[in-house]
This record gives C-alpha cells, structure tokens and sequence, in this order.
C-alpha cells in the first residue's frame, strides 16, 4: 500500500472528507445569513443567550421566560462547558454576528470531523481496521450526521466527540494503559459531565467494566479517574451553591424536565411547560411560577410530577416504555429542503434517510449480539448505548439532538456486523467451492 493510499484511506483522508462535506453544506444552506436562517431568533437557543451574558460582562445567567417575562439573573440551567465556548467567540468576532456564527459552525464541523477520527481508532483497536474506517467513513458522509453540526448550535456536537474519546481511552485503559492515562481518562470525564451530565450514569459503568476487565489493579486507577474528574467539577457545584444557594447537580433544571414528560396528560413528547401548566395546574400554582426563581420553579414542577409519578406508576411505566422505543426510533431531520427545488427528489432524499437510519439500528443490534458473543471487546460501546439514554427514558424524548451522541457507536457495531457478515459469507463460499480435480490418480492435480 502505498503512502498517498494509507493517507486517503486513514486518519487523513477521514478528516479532511467529513471536513469538506460539512463546509459544502453550510455554504450551501446560508447557514451564515442569520437574518433569514433564524428570523430574528437568536442562534442556539440558551446557550447563545448565557454566551452572549458571558461575553457582555453580566456573568453566567439567562433570563427564564417559561412562565413570563422576567428580568436576566444567575442560572445553572445549562452546563457551562458550551456556553463559555461559545462566549470565547462572541469575544472575538462579536455577538450574534454573522462571523461569530460561522466561527461556531467551523469549530463544530472540525469536532465533528475529530468525531470520525476517533470511530477510526475505536473501530480498530476494539474491532480491525476495516470495521473502524467504514465506520469513520460512514460517519463523515452520512447525511444526518453532515447536517447536524451546520444547523443545531448547540453542546451535542462537542459532547458527542468526547463521548467517543471517553469509550476510547477506556478500552486502552483496559488494555493495560498506566496512571498518566488514568488521569487524562478523568479530565475526559469532567469535560463531559460539564458538557452534559446526562452522561453521568455511564461512569460507575464504565469503572465497574473497568474492574471486570482487569481485576484488582485497576482499582487504583478507578481512583485516581473518579479524583480528577471530581476535582475538576468541584468548582462549578461550589459556584452553583454559592450563587442559587443550594448544591445542584451541575445542571438546575431537572425538574422542569421531569415535569414536562410527566403529567397526567403526558404522551412521552416534548411540549413547552407553560401549555402543560395551563391544562394541569392550578391558578395559585401557576402565579408562584410566573414570579419563582430558577430554583423554586424546577423544584415546584419536580414535585408535582414525583406527585404524579407516585399516584400512577403503571402510566409511568408506559410512558417510560414509549419514550425508550420513540428515543431510538426519531429521525434526524437532514434538511434537503434547502438545497434542492424538486420535491420530488427532496422526498426521495429524505425517505431513503429514513431507511438508512433503521438499517444502521438493525445493524447495530446484530453487531451488538455478535460482539458480545465473540468477546470481541465491544462490551463498553454496548454499556454507553444501554446507560446514557436513560435520562431521556424518564423525561421526555422528541427531540433528535438528545439522540446524536449515539450515533457514532451505532454505526462502529453496524459496521461490525457488516464487516463480520462479508467475512462469514466469504468464509462459507469458500468451503463450498470444490476440490481441484485430480489428473493422475494420486490427488495430485
């Protein structure tokens, strides 16, 4: 194999195709026209509001509108690791300008170009090399994962990447990896948690595997991952209970989620809290809310729907039942609409994502099976997939964006399994091809 070969089909070559198919379609969707793209909305939701706070010199904190207007005050309502990234560059290129925006949209579709090349060396340490670059490759040209970096401004496409680089150094962990490494292992962890504490049920998991993969050694190790990572988040829980006066889990609004997907008329899907309050509660209630500070309010709603919970757990169940089958089954939306006038072909376009997206699902449990059968080392990836959703079970799902970190293991075990089926297909066409014939009578052809 020559040089310029193992460039393009390596590391490299991964890169740089993921790199180009993303700026293709941000310049091709105007992504950079903010005054037609978001019609007078600002770009990422809460948090461009807390990065533009930051950038402004008005600390961490957002304005909490859900049940009325009320004047910017302190918030933990989302992790700080995005929005302070997102500030960096409101600093730099200003806020809310059509360069700050493409800056962010650039630094997502590098992380998310960083993305491939870590499926690259997750595929082929845990699995081979064939498995890891058709995976990679799947994920830097696969149209949902090409779109979502250059249209959702959000924590998911940085999460996302240190997912996959967590389950990576897990396994070199496993492999036999020292101290150093462990102490990296935790800054990954803190990172993520400060990203997404969604992530947070993974982690004694993770150590637990850990420990069953190399026994009483990897003890010490466990320890000094669970030091560093606390270390690093300590900062942000004294914050936190400083400025809201209470200790919060590094994100405040846990009962508001709870809330929105559980109430008496709760269908498992997301709706906005204030049309929930007005059918399920009360006047009082609802005046409390109209005037509650960011920790009174999620407790309230945290309350009623642990009420709810505890009055009907069979309901409860159901819905838990309903959001963990819909949290697989939601389509990533690649917006085709905006770069092609054929309907036609834009209905094609979108109906063949859609199959796409159950072939890998499928794919993915076959190489789930398999793997686990073999030993094949996929064990970690499986664990991150059955944990990680599980916030998202007892909350609410129908929004695609909590979905994305998953998809790059999807696609390293469907890859699996496409790997693994050619090779038995190959495997068994061989034993069923005939013996030379022989020409003199002593099987020597």
């Amino acid at each position: 194999m020559s040089r310029f070969t193992r460039l393009l089909f390596g590391p490299a070559g991964i890169f740089v195709l993921a790199v180009v198919l993303r700026i293709g379609l941000m310049i091709g969707q105007q992504t950079h026209r903010t005054e037609d793209k978001y019609r007078g909305r600002p770009p990422g939701w809460e948090t461009g509001r807390i990065a533009a706070h930051l950038a402004q010199g008005r600390g961490y904190s957002m304005s909490l509108d859900q049940f009325g207007p009320k004047p910017p005050t302190p918030t933990a309502w989302l992790a700080p690791l995005y929005p302070a990234v997102f500030a960096g560059v409101f600093c730099v290129c200003g806020v809310y300008t059509p360069t700050s925006i493409v800056v962010i949209y650039s630094v997502q579709i590098l992380l998310s170009a960083w993305t491939a090349v870590l499926l690259y060396c997750l595929g082929r340490e845990v699995c081979s090399r064939p498995v890891g670059l058709l995976a990679a490759s799947m994920f830097a040209a696969w149209p949902p994962a090409v779109s979502f970096p250059v249209n959702i401004i959000w924590a998911t496409t940085l999460f996302t990447a240190l997912s996959v680089w967590l389950v990576l150094l897990l396994y070199r962990q496993a492999g036999g990896a020292g101290r150093a490494h462990a102490v990296l292992i935790g800054v990954v962890m803190a990172l993520l948690l400060l990203a997404e504490p969604a992530v947070a049920l993974f982690l004694p998991a993770a150590a637990i595997w850990l420990i069953g993969r190399r026994g009483r050694p990897a003890l010490t190790h466990v320890l000094l991952i669970a030091a560093t990572t606390a270390v690093l988040v300590a900062p942000w829980l004294y914050r936190d209970y400083v400025v809201l006066g209470k200790l919060v889990p590094i994100k405040s609004n846990l009962g508001h989620e709870l809330f929105i997907g559980n109430h008496p008329e709760a269908t498992g899907f997301y709706r906005r809290s204030s049309i929930i309050a007005r059918r399920v509660l009360d006047e009082p209630t609802r005046a409390r809310l109209a005037t509650a500070d960011e920790t009174e309010m999620t407790r309230i709603l945290g309350e009623r729907a642990v009420r709810w919970i505890r009055q009907d757990p069979g309901r409860f169940a159901v819905l838990t039942a309903r959001r963990a089958w819909w949290f697989w089954r939601l389509k990533f939306d690649t917006r085709w609409h905006t770069l092609i006038d054929r309907r036609s072909v834009w209905r094609w376009l979108r109906w063949a994502d859609e199959v796409s997206q159950d072939g890998l699902l499928i794919l993915a449990y076959l190489g789930a099976v398999f793997g686990l059968k073999r030993r094949a080392g996929v064990g970690v990836v499986v664990l991150y997939l059955l944990t990680y959703p599980i916030p998202y079970y007892v909350t609410h799902v129908d929004i695609p964006r909590y979905r994305f970190p998953v998809v790059p293991l999807v696609m390293l075990l469907a890859a699996y399994a496409l790997v693994e089926g050619v090779r038995y297909l190959r495997r068994r066409r061989r034993v069923a091809m005939p013996a030379p014939a022989s020409t003199d009578g002593s099987g020597r052809a």
